[in-house]
């Protein structure tokens, strides 16, 4: 019944034919935001995974202490008593979910 009606209303028809006609832009502008976020995830896994590890977290002042580190022993849990990194970037699914919710704003803040 809902099809038939953007049929018969023109001004319905042409908006409809309009979303159709763009629809191909879109998901090729999706499927590139897409590519950019995966590799931007995989960097994430590689760079931050190990971030917290155990609790602790380590520090290395710069420049003129570059070759000292100091570990920060300090309960460095997220909210739900897991290591920073391995909850947030831990595997590629992890870092892409991350990355969706930094990109869209939904709850990274507080997850």
């Amino acid at each position: 019944r809902v099809f038939r009606l953007f049929k018969r209303v023109k001004s319905l028809n042409k908006i409809i034919v309009s979303l159709g006609k763009a629809a191909p832009g879109v998901a090729n502008s999706f499927l590139i935001l897409l590519l950019v976020m995966c590799i931007y995830s995989i960097l994430a896994t590689e760079l931050f995974r190990d971030v917290g590890l155990h609790g602790k977290f380590v520090f290395f002042p710069l420049p003129d202490a570059a070759r000292t580190h100091k570990v920060v022993d300090k309960e460095y849990f997220t909210a739900r008593s897991g290591e920073f990194g391995r909850e947030y970037f831990g595997t590629f699914g992890r870092s892409l979910y991350t990355m969706f919710q930094v990109l869209t704003g939904e709850s990274w803040s507080e997850a």
